[in-house]
């Protein structure tokens, strides 16, 4: 999902910034908060902290205050997104290893009769 928010002039004036696929992910993963401290007690029913942003959220952001997402854009660059990101190749190297030795494990237990608890079958699956 690729909000329309690229390179425009919005109704405020100002220059939204390139909005990327990693913006977009971000948001689908609940990246983008908004802190509503200062806002008054009653603005949303039970008064949260901060509200995460969604998609739609987004676009209605977009589409009202323009201004805002400018300001989300600057703040957080795609660079800073994937900068966050956990995972090197050395640790994706050990998962697969990891992966690997057990459903070749999982599979020869098969082979040989022993007993599977339904654990080690559902992380077959899912590692499969």
């Amino acid at each position: 999902m690729k909000p329309r928010l690229s390179n425009r002039t919005c109704a405020e004036g100002h220059m939204v910034g390139e909005w990327t696929e990693t913006h977009s992910w971000y948001t689908v993963m609940g990246g983008f908060v908004i802190d509503m401290r200062n806002l008054p007690r009653d603005f949303i029913p039970g008064s949260p902290q901060f509200q995460t942003l969604s998609p739609d959220g987004l676009l209605l952001l977009a589409t009202c205050k323009p201004g805002l997402v400018q300001g989300l854009l600057n703040t957080m660059p795609a660079e800073n997104i994937l900068d966050k990101g956990k995972a090197d190749g050395l640790k994706k190297f050990l998962i697969c290893v990891q992966a690997t030795w057990f459903l070749t494990s999982t599979v020869f237990r098969l082979a040989r009769g022993y007993p599977i608890a339904i654990l080690e079958l559902n992380t077959f699956a899912r590692a499969l």
